[in-house]
């Protein structure tokens, strides 16, 4: 390590315990208490989920526009997002109102579980006057596939009885008739975009509900329920001609319990890797010249995190510059996949003796990453 001059330090948050920010303060801590003398360049990171604002805040010319919005279970909240008012842009996290680190454990339901609260952020950039909205998808409590965003701007979904559905993952499967006339007005004008972090399609095995619901709350014998809700849900667009069959299958269309679906279907979303779009705008490439060693991290680092992950997108540039990755986790799995993969190794910073909620403590969690990284460079 004495050789090293520059050490680039780009975690992504760990959920639950850290920011990015934290971690990567927590990650210098560990280098200099390890002796390191050299240069530290910090670089924030996200994959498109949990961090996607503040990144965006920090390195855009925008503001913040606070609003009453609801979480996915329709609680009243206050929210932000932010706009870029010459460009007339606005950037909008959804975990910022439907995320599951709003929902306690116990309190996870995606039956009642709306987008909702998406579609009340998006109507009010548009109130605004924007022309252009970038929509991160990561880290939502929802299976509604946006029927409950969609509702919100205007397009109606009944049930065989006529009655009008307000819009969550229970009522996927009772909507007999889409009416698309009440969509806002000049919508079609305005450029979306999902910033993703994955490229799961809608449906299937490695779709929105065989991949991420059980997370979200439901039991195994629920899934195929909800399963077959999103079929019901897509192939009622079709029929109205609002969407075609492969639409499913586009990339990201599982994202977010199915939100990146309605908004490439129903918005002309186009899709964006959260880990690029990020990298562009803190310029990652840039701060990557002259390092020697390049430390990541997030809560849990396996071998999805190799896909799509902010993990996967250092490692594709740093190739690139012949700079090698060390990664960082709260838990790691697969770590011979990962250093097959890459990676100079991938070390678990949780300490065995605690318990799993004690690990999960900010200030325990900052600890046990600033001492992994000090053990890790005193080695001789």
């Amino acid at each position: 390590m004495n050789s090293m001059r520059k050490i680039l330090v780009c975690p992504d948050s760990f959920k639950g315990s850290l920011t990015s920010r934290e971690a990567s303060e927590a990650i210098e801590k560990g280098l200099r208490a390890s002796g390191f003398q050299g240069a530290v360049e910090h670089c924030e990171l996200s994959d498109g989920g949990e961090g996607f604002a503040s990144i965006v805040e920090r390195n855009k010319n925008v503001k913040k526009v606070e609003i009453t919005a609801f979480d996915a279970l329709r609680r009243e909240i206050t929210a932000e997002y932010l706009i870029d008012e010459e460009a007339k842009t606005a950037f909008i996290e959804s975990a910022t109102t439907i995320g599951i680190e709003r929902i306690g454990t116990q309190e996870r339901d995606p039956f009642n579980a709306t987008s909702k609260g998406l579609g009340v952020m998006i109507n009010d950039s548009l109130n605004r006057g924007v022309k252009e909205i970038y929509v991160s998808l990561g880290g939502s409590a929802v299976v509604d596939a946006g029927m409950g965003m969609l509702s919100e701007l205007g397009l109606e979904f009944r049930n065989i009885r006529n009655e009008l559905l307000k819009g969550n993952g229970r009522e996927l499967s009772e909507i007999y008739d889409v009416d698309a006339r009440g969509l806002r007005p000049g919508i079609s004008g305005v450029k979306f975009h999902a910033v993703c972090d994955v490229d799961n399609p809608l449906l299937g095995e490695r779709g929105a509900i065989r991949t991420f619901a059980i997370q979200k709350g439901a039991r195994p014998t629920d899934l195929s329920f909800f399963e077959n809700g999103m079929i019901n849900f897509s192939s009622r667009l079709e029929q109205e001609g609002i969407a075609i069959p492969g639409d499913t299958n586009k990339k990201g269309a599982g994202a977010a319990g199915g939100l990146g679906y309605s908004l490439q279907t129903v918005l002309k979303a186009d899709y964006i890797s959260g880990i690029e779009f990020i990298k562009t705008i803190v310029g990652f490439r840039e701060k990557l010249t002259g390092a020697d060693l390049v430390i990541t991290g997030e809560g849990c680092v396996d071998s999805q995190s190799l896909m799509g992950k902010v993990l996967s997108g250092v490692l594709e540039e740093s190739k690139r510059y012949g700079v090698p990755v060390l990664s960082f986790g709260g838990k790691v799995k697969d770590r011979e996949t990962l250093i097959r993969g890459g990676l100079v190794d991938a070390i678990e910073i949780s300490n065995p003796e605690l318990s799993y909620l004690e690990n999960m403590k900010k200030s325990r969690a900052f600890q046990n990453l600033r001492d992994s990284v000090s053990r890790f460079f005193s080695k001789p």
